[in-house]
């Protein structure tokens, strides 16, 4: 493939665009995993330190939530991806907090008040939604609505619009 210069250019599966890997949603949220785990190692003495439950929460949330959820509204999920952004962030929380995944909490004694990551990525995704949807001269407005009208689905399957991957 040539440029309009006429440099060849390589052609690739994968690259890294504005922080995202092109290639799938389970590499970028790999790599996503990775980064947090490295931010999150370096606050290890926070973790263990005897600070309040509350602050330690809300430096997590500052630090390592927003290096998991960074560009998490462009993810497609599938249901088997939906639970790893919530497993790998409840796994950091535990440590964060100092509780033993061997004491079996509730859900609500880790999280309290805040809600699944899965769930902030749903939040997330409705908002970009939203805002493409108020931009009706653009083109993002048309591309929310839109139904795929060639091809074939497969076997007892409804066509996926982007409407039903938010909801």
């Amino acid at each position: 493939m040539k440029a309009l210069d006429g440099i060849l250019l390589k052609v690739v599966e994968n690259f890294k665009y504005l922080r995202a890997w092109s290639e799938s949603t389970a590499k970028d949220f790999e790599v996503r995993k990775a980064l947090a785990w490295s931010a999150f190692h370096k606050l290890t003495k926070i973790w263990s330190s005897t600070l309040s439950e509350k602050l330690k929460v809300r430096l997590f949330v500052a630090t390592v939530e927003t290096v998991v959820l960074c560009g998490a509204e462009a993810w497609t999920l599938t249901n088997v991806l939906k639970k790893k952004p919530d497993g790998c962030y409840t796994w950091m929380l535990r440590m964060a907090l100092n509780t033993s995944w061997r004491s079996h909490a509730a859900y609500q004694q880790h999280y309290g008040e805040l809600p699944r990551v899965s769930l902030k990525v749903q939040q997330r995704r409705m908002r970009v939604a939203d805002h493409c949807m108020r931009q009706s001269e653009e083109e993002a407005s048309k591309l929310v609505l839109w139904i795929p009208t060639y091809g074939h689905p497969n076997r007892d399957r409804k066509r996926m619009t982007y409407i039903d991957i938010l909801l």
